[in-house]
């Protein structure tokens, strides 16, 4: 029987006897042994000297005591057995593995509520565990989750007796007095909790825990990774009971990279002697959240309002000639004459006279970068340059004095998702500009090493999953960009530039492009802000579970799942991002196509609605909806796309 559906049901027999690990209480690990390799990262987390290959001769202790007893060994029997290597150690190793046992613990509600419900029937229960831990702390562990009522707790290691070969079960009956057809017995093992008490004539239910699939590895995942995925499969079994849809999802494939990227944040921020530390808005806002999470004293958090137009804009009037003032554009594939004013900090519908004069037309969509190289847009700028330049001083004005008031440190660090890095550049030009002693480093998702600013080493900036050392194999699999940046957004508006009002400088933003009602196909807001919630949930679970943020998570584990959906997505995958908005020169969904049938008649209109998608496979994944390698056709026609425009257009960089 399925976990969600045993607490629907009850069993008739009088007595019932219930499995305890895996069945009324989960651990936070996939296997056993796993809790061994916690305790060596464990010892890390609080500066303890890790005892050498301690999870292999733990599990040898383990094997020796239970072939010397011919039976499960008690924890201070194994304990006892490793003192002459460790000596004064083993006490600590040993009250390090119960607080972990302690910590990871939750309940399983299914099997719980039917205990319960057991109890209240006026059912006699009792709990039967193969385990080297004493009754008493499962009785602790069993407290702690909410669990209690039962008649007693048989345990293996101190009834000198085992589940598999039927001792234990033969002492439960002998104890209670009963005949075992009066005994019903709820398990997960399938020899020790279903063959061989059946073999005996009790009735039994078996549980489901899905355990294959728990300790199931990808094989194209680093073997040092297959721990950490392991030990978060674990963990998100267990937190997202409970959870609606959106929540699990987002438990499942942002909470990992939630809590790895604030445990290495918190790893670079004291290795650097950095404490002021500054969320970029937007993408900064759930890395504030999930960072602020450690609780850690020594390091102060402040959420910066920010955005590329809001830091860019101000800057022009420094160098406004054209050249000048587009190299503080990140790269643009696409852009109209529109978004190049909005961009310039201006508005489109106050120069309609001077781009009819130059014959522009304010939503032509220019590719790759052509609007650069066009001599009308370049003459149609110098028209109005001094405009531009007008605009610029009193945004500069305005940001300086928000800037002015935040005080900030002398060092400082700067967060955000990252990629180009353009936010911090402009952020510390105008620190130069004003003279300002304040020396600035960035900590990012990740960096692309393409353009110059990054290149040319013009910023000091390091990024969790790929920069200029390391991870571009990772990066290039993270063909899945508009969801990864749509599950870092905050809930407001862009920041669109400051204004002083009153002696104060605020943002004014841009209004939230989710805000409902506004005629897409879903409700973004409330799908995002329910993803967000069960990545949040997962980060707390992980902090609980685990004192001191002890599991280091692999930055392979922690992003596998995500990528793996860019590139392998199912129809369920491709339909919850696909239906979503994205903003970039027009609003355009994720991966939302016209039917096939469609496209047949209508085949011109494929290109362009496949172009201007923000997840290629995942557009191919709907319109086809056979499974098929998606990731290697698309591929392909990426390198030949890259093969046909080479040196076409000349895209300005950073």
């Amino acid at each position: 029987m399925k976990i969600k559906t045993v607490s629907s049901w009850l069993p008739e027999s009088e007595y019932v006897s219930f499995d305890v690990f895996d069945t009324l209480i989960k651990r936070s690990v996939a296997m056993p042994a796993d809790l061994f390799l916690l305790i060596e990262q464990y010892c890390v987390s609080i500066g303890k000297e890790i005892p050498k290959e301690f999870a292999k001769k733990r599990r040898e202790a383990e094997e020796y005591v239970c072939k010397k007893r011919g039976a499960q060994g008690c924890l201070d029997d194994i304990y006892d057995v490793m003192r002459d290597e460790f000596g004064a150690y083993t006490d600590e190793l040993k009250a390090i593995e119960l607080r972990l046992e302690m910590d990871g613990c939750r309940p399983n509600p299914s099997c719980a509520e039917l205990l319960r419900r057991c109890l209240e029937a006026g059912k006699t229960v009792v709990l039967i565990s193969d385990m080297y831990l004493p009754a008493a702390f499962i009785g602790k562990m069993l407290e702690k989750c909410g669990i209690g009522g039962y008649e007693k707790i048989y345990v293996s290691c101190e009834m000198g007796a085992q589940k598999g070969d039927g001792s234990l079960f033969r002492a439960v009956l002998n104890d209670l007095n009963i005949h075992p057809r009066q005994l019903f017995h709820i398990g997960d093992s399938w020899k020790g909790d279903l063959l061989r008490p059946l073999s005996m004539g009790i009735k039994v239910w078996h549980v489901d825990r899905g355990q294959k699939q728990l300790c199931k590895c990808p094989k194209h995942l680093p073997e040092e990774a297959a721990f950490s995925y392991r030990t978060l499969q674990a963990c998100i079994r267990n937190c997202s009971q409970g959870m609606t849809e959106n929540e699990k999802r987002g438990c499942r494939l942002f909470g990992p990279q939630l809590y790895g990227f604030a445990q290495w944040l918190l790893a670079r921020l004291r290795e650097d002697d950095i404490h002021d530390v500054y969320f970029m808005a937007r993408d900064g806002y759930t890395l504030k959240q999930a960072f602020d999470e450690l609780g850690t004293d020594d390091i102060s958090t402040h959420y910066l309002y920010c955005s590329r137009r809001s830091f860019q804009v101000p800057l022009m009037w420094k160098h406004p000639q054209f050249d000048d003032v587009i190299s503080l554009f990140a790269f643009i594939n696409k852009m109209t004459v529109r978004t190049l004013l909005s961009k310039l900090g201006l508005t489109a519908d106050d120069y309609e006279d001077q781009m009819r004069a130059y014959d522009l037309e304010p939503d032509c969509l220019y590719e790759r970068g052509e609007i650069f190289s066009d001599g009308r847009v370049r003459a149609f700028y110098n028209s109005i340059q001094a405009d531009v330049e007008q605009n610029s001083r009193e945004e500069y004005e305005a940001l300086v004095s928000y800037l002015r008031a935040l005080n900030m440190a002398e060092k400082i660090a700067v967060v955000d998702i990252g990629w180009h890095g353009t936010m911090q550049y402009a952020l510390e030009r105008i620190i130069e500009s004003e003279g300002w002693k304040i020396g600035v480093k960035g900590y990012y998702v990740g960096i692309l090493v393409e353009g110059n600013i990054i290149r040319e080493k013009r910023i000091q900036a390091k990024g969790y999953l790929f920069d200029q050392d390391k991870g571009q194999k990772l990066r290039e699999g993270l063909y899945i960009w508009c969801p990864i940046e749509m599950q870092y957004l905050g809930n407001h508006g862009s920041v669109k530039r400051f204004v002083i009002e009153e002696g104060e400088s605020h943002p004014v933003f841009y209004p939230y492009e989710y805000e409902k009602d506004k005629g897409q196909k879903v409700d973004e807001a409330a799908i995002m802000g329910a993803y967000q919630s069960g990545a949040a949930q997962f980060v707390r679970y992980l902090l609980s579970a685990f004192p001191f943020g002890s599991f280091e998570v692999s930055t392979d584990a922690a992003v596998h799942d995500f990528m793996w959906q860019g590139l392998k997505p199912t129809l369920k995958d491709a339909y919850f991002w696909g239906n979503m908005f994205y903003f970039d020169y027009e609003n355009s969904y994720v991966a939302r196509p016209k039917c096939i049938w469609y496209y047949l008649i209508h085949w011109k209109e494929l290109r362009n609605d496949f172009l201007s998608c923000g997840w290629h496979i995942g557009f191919m994944r709907r319109l086809f909806l056979i499974p098929l390698p998606y990731d290697k056709i698309y591929f392909a026609m990426k390198k030949a796309y890259k093969r046909k425009y080479k040196g076409k257009y000349k895209t300005p960089q950073l």
